[in-house]
């Protein structure tokens, strides 16, 4: 099985790139902040909980908690290849790495902070509330920006959307081969 994995701040434009290459390679995608909001729900809390609910699992279960809720839905599914969205860790990254064949790679998306937070207010979602420092600190306190370090690829988002998309081409034309 060959593994796409994203990781990146917040906003820098992860669920752009799941959504134009998922569509345009025909990948299925796994958005390891969905096992959160599940599990939010599931608590009957509302998504701007979310960190919150994020933090405590990860506290009482181990850092790699996402990890393993998103593998049991691709062991599930059992597709040769897939994306994840969403690694906040290197407990995630080593997780996945030990669990996964050697074809993981991981892709990290990069875009300036003052891009970043024009998005988060144009986005407006209800867990787009929070500060985007306080969010910032939050997901680098998880070892985000060890994962973006770590990364085996990246991907700048500063300049147009178009843009963006001929560079996802050409990385995941690389890395998916003819």
């Amino acid at each position: 099985m060959k593994v796409l994995a994203i990781t990146g701040m917040t906003l820098a434009g992860k669920s752009e790139l799941i959504r134009y290459a998922s569509t345009k390679f025909s990948l299925p995608f796994y958005v390891m902040g969905d096992t959160v909001k599940e599990e939010v729900k599931a608590r009957g809390l509302t998504e701007g909980e979310a960190g919150g609910v994020a933090s405590e699992m990860r506290a009482k279960y181990g850092p790699q908690i996402w990890a393993e809720r998103t593998l049991e839905k691709i062991e599930k599914d059992s597709p040769l290849v897939c994306i994840i969205d969403g690694l906040r860790s290197v407990a995630e990254l080593n997780y996945f790495k030990e669990k996964l064949s050697e074809d993981f790679y991981l892709i990290s998306v990069c875009a300036d902070y003052e891009i970043r937070e024009e998005r988060r207010v144009a986005r407006a979602r209800p867990d787009d509330n929070e500060e985007l420092a306080s969010r910032d600190s939050r997901e680098l306190g998880w070892g985000v920006g060890n994962l973006i370090a770590l990364a085996d690829y990246e991907l700048a988002n500063n300049s147009s959307l178009e843009g963006f998309k001929k560079e996802v081409d050409t990385l995941f034309s690389k890395l998916l081969g003819p």
